[in-house]
């Protein structure tokens, strides 16, 4: 299955929503802003990721 995945990126920590192709809720959960977090999001993930979208307010 293929994802698509947005993150809303925080100095503190980072929000994950996955939608399939077909636009249906897939995962959506948050973890600490660090690199090794965010790839266990990910590859806790039942699919293929394709593209990532990320929101970030200004730092």
């Amino acid at each position: 299955m293929d994802l698509y995945i947005g993150f809303d990126v925080s100095l503190a920590s980072t929000a994950m929503c996955g939608l399939s192709e077909k636009g249906k809720l897939v995962k959506e959960t948050s973890a600490p802003s660090k690199p090794e977090d965010l790839v266990k999001m990910l590859n806790a993930l039942p699919g293929r990721v394709v593209a990532v979208g990320l929101e970030a307010g200004p730092l």
